[in-house]
């Protein structure tokens, strides 16, 4: 008997390759389940896909925005706007294989780039609060890149890329048999912009063994990164400039991380509806770059190690109710150390700025159950309560520069321990009141504790900052189903309301005490047309909006409540017509529609949204080879991958958008 992931209920993710409502395996409750109802958007046409960057596989999952900064840099929106500073990863919980890439307080908005989601199986977005199963951070969503399983059949597949625009290529390795997986790949990439590029090396080995009764599955990762990191190009409309678009306006910026996780998967059957998971594992990560965003040179290394253990063991409990319980524990030792060699102005000054470190540990206990009153209908609840403490000691030398200059802008606390105590209770009902057709209401609230940046790294004379975890509470109603025998769709609607919103103020100061609003309707449809052509498409329209009045910093108006949320768009749609004219062939028209949205709090600059259009080939050939042909931008069109107000001068800024492109993709499999 397998608990069910009713909790999770809302869309089904949509699958340009057919229509079918069908039963999909997920592992958002650290198991494969077997389940047509979850709020889960599963991505497992990576290959075909051929991603540069996982801003393009993301687009794929409604209500979901991976804004492309230069290189692998980006930021992230699920149910959100685009959120930026030391928090704005917070509010997502972002995993591979269900661990965390990094540790609870020491997020990174580019972290996602650690992972190996070009060689993943899948990848699971979770839109809105995480389940029992997810602890800090999973607020607005979790994104789950989930490597693949294990090949009954030994194969191993080679592939080389090439992209014009870049000079781009990646040479991919692909072995797996019954208890092995080893995947690799290099990237080089020259950049399109002057000065930039990045070369990029990941590694995955998955060995599976069995002890006796038990099964262990090890799984070990390493990412490393060296980047030259191009910067905003600034001007009203810059974007539309054709002169502005191979511009670099930062040559000497960039960014150097690497990564090692490991983790195994350790798992009991004691009997045939009994089953224990336990899950160690280890976490390394460290990261140097140039803030090329800040006045000056000035250049943050950073990094943190970790230890930690994560269980849970499915049991049932009453002839129709399933329980599952565990605990997790995670240890973690941080630093920073961010300094400058030169002086810009007593501001910002040569030397060292930060240089602390923190301990941190987190332990959760949690409980989920799920009751079947009927075939038709099931409940499901579930409670996780979670403490975290920091240690933080800062170890800066009296003599440093700002340690006796008031007007030194940074600030570095004394020595503190700071607890946080959180819990999340979540309610779900799934009605199956047709055949083939589903309702479900979705109750949750979630949390995240602030991050150790938001916490340590203050500025402008603030010695301590007096901030608590972040909540929000979260409504849905869904529904999903089949309309005939070629056509599947989903609907979700959703409000959200966050409180205790942590930012920095006019005075450049961290606080909370703030409120923001988020509503939204997401939907998916595909529906065969014959046998050889298939239409789908993931579409979503939200309003977020502040909901407390605050001066934010770059902002110059304190009555912004109300007011639309900056790099929020309203609307996000993605269209997909795909023609199969024989088994071995598939041509994909891909339109990805972003609407207009504002650039700053006051809602006074904007940007006008933009429409795309990609075209990707797909055959297999002969003797197992294979050829993918992809072109982007089809249209050769003028568009902005992000863009907002700078700080200062109050002048538009953008990540342009990059001209048409052609990739080929050559790969055999032995």
């Amino acid at each position: 008997m397998k608990p069910s992931l009713a909790l999770l209920s809302a869309l089904l993710a949509f699958s340009p390759a057919g229509s079918a409502l069908e039963t999909v395996t997920i592992t958002a409750e650290r198991i494969d389940n077997d389940s047509d109802i979850h709020s889960i958007s599963v991505i497992d046409d990576i290959e075909r896909q051929q991603p540069m960057h996982i801003y393009e596989l993301l687009t794929s999952s409604p209500g979901s925005w991976i804004s492309k900064g230069n290189g692998q840099e980006h930021l992230t929106a699920i149910r959100s706007p685009v959120l930026t500073g030391a928090g704005g990863c917070g509010p997502f919980l972002m995993s591979e294989d269900n661990v965390s890439l990094r540790a609870p307080g020491f997020c990174n908005v580019n972290q996602l780039f650690d992972a190996n989601f070009e060689q993943a199986g899948r990848i699971e977005v979770l839109r809105g609060p995480g389940s029992a199963f997810h602890g800090s951070n999973a607020m607005h969503g979790v994104i789950n890149i989930i490597s693949p399983a294990f090949s009954a059949q030994p194969r191993t597949r080679i592939a080389a890329e090439y992209e014009n625009t870049h000079d781009y290529g990646r040479l991919l390795l692909d072995h797996r048999s019954e208890d092995v997986i080893v995947q690799a790949h290099v990237t080089d990439d020259n950049g399109y912009k002057k000065s930039s590029g990045f070369d990029q090396q990941k590694l995955r080995y998955k060995h599976r063994q069995q002890v006796n009764d038990w099964t262990i599955v090890h799984n070990l990762n390493l990412s490393n990164l060296r980047q030259q990191t191009a910067g905003y190009v600034q001007g009203t409309n810059a974007w539309r400039d054709d002169d502005l678009r191979d511009v670099n306006t930062d040559p000497d910026a960039y960014r150097n991380a690497s990564s090692l996780r490991y983790q195994a998967d350790i798992r009991l059957a004691p009997s045939d509806d009994q089953l224990f998971v336990v899950t160690p594992y280890l976490r390394s990560n460290r990261m140097e770059f140039l803030m090329h965003f800040q006045p000056g040179t000035p250049l943050e290394e950073n990094g943190h190690d970790s230890l930690g253990v994560q269980t849970a063991y499915y049991r049932p409990f009453t002839g129709n109710t399933t329980l599952v319980t565990g605990f997790d524990f995670d240890y973690s030792y941080g630093f920073l150390e961010q300094y400058q060699k030169t002086a810009v102005s007593p501001l910002f000054p040569a030397g060292e700025h930060y240089n602390f470190t923190v301990a941190a540990s987190t332990a959760a206990m949690f409980l989920q159950s799920r009751t079947a009153w009927h075939d038709s209908l099931d409940m499901t609840l579930g409670l996780r309560y979670e403490y975290a403490r920091y240690r933080y000691n800062n170890k800066l030398a009296a003599n440093n520069p700002c340690a006796n200059s008031p007007a030194c802008r940074y600030e570095a606390p004394a020595d503190d321990a700071l607890n946080f105590y959180n819990w999340s209770p979540k309610f779900a009902i799934n009605w199956r009141w047709l055949e083939h057709q589903q309702l479900f209401v979705n109750l949750a609230q979630a949390y995240r504790a602030p991050q150790t940046g938001e916490l340590f790294r203050l500025e402008n004379g603030q010695d301590i900052a007096d901030i608590d975890s972040e909540k929000i509470r979260s409504a849905e109603l869904g529904f999903s189903g089949l309309l005939g025998s070629a056509a599947s769709y989903q609907i979700s609607l959703y409000t959200m309301k966050k409180n205790n919103v942590i930012i920095k103020d006019s005075n450049r100061h961290t606080i909370d005490g703030q409120k923001t609003r988020h509503r939204g309707i997401e939907a998916s449809l595909s529906t065969d047309i014959g046998q050889h052509l298939n239409i789908s498409g993931v579409f979503s329209y939200a309003k977020h909006q502040y909901a407390s009045d605050a001066q934010l910093l770059f902002s110059s108006a304190a009555d912004i409540k109300n007011n639309i949320i900056d790099t929020a768009p309203r609307h996000m749609h993605k269209l997909l017509i795909t023609l199969m004219p024989q088994d071995s062939t598939d041509i994909v028209l891909e339109t990805v529609y972003m609407g207009s949205y504002y650039l700053d709090p006051e809602n006074r600059y904007s940007y006008p949204g933009h429409t795309l259009f990609n075209l990707k080939y797909h055959q297999q050939l002969p003797q197992q080879w294979d050829l993918g042909i992809a072109v982007h931008n089809l249209q050769d069109k003028h568009y902005a991958d992000r863009a907002d107000v700078a700080p200062f001068s109050n002048t538009e800024r953008y990540f342009i958008g990059e001209p048409r492109s052609i990739r080929i993709r050559i790969g055999k499999t032995f």
